[in-house]
């Protein structure tokens, strides 16, 4: 089976089903260190196109990913703002060439 957390040199990344893909900083979070079955706490909330950052675009979309993983489950809350707010369901595992891509762009 396929992992569902790479883990990296700034931390861990999971795949999201709404944005792609989330940098999560580990020791700032805690993580039960399972790579199929992971808990992250606490809940991980990221919002992209920030008005308040240096790197705002005005004419771009600001989104934000709000959710909670456990036990290798990610919880979308519901002030997310894309469709999947609400839900949960199971992380998708990384495969092969999508592991091989963080493994040889530097990432670890």
């Amino acid at each position: 089976m396929n992992p569902t957390v790479i883990k990296t040199k700034s931390g861990m990344v999971i795949r999201c089903r709404a944005c792609g893909q989330h940098f999560i900083p580990v020791p700032r979070w805690n993580f039960n260190g399972d790579m199929e079955c992971p808990t992250f706490s606490p809940s991980v909330n990221e919002t992209c196109n920030s008005p308040d950052h240096p790197s705002y675009q005005s004419q771009a979309a600001t989104s934000r990913c709000h959710f909670i993983i456990t036990d290798g489950n990610i919880s979308y809350c519901g002030d997310c703002t894309h469709d999947l707010k609400g839900q949960t369901l199971p992380l998708e595992p990384w495969t092969t060439e999508q592991q091989t891509h963080y493994l040889g762009e530097g990432y670890q």
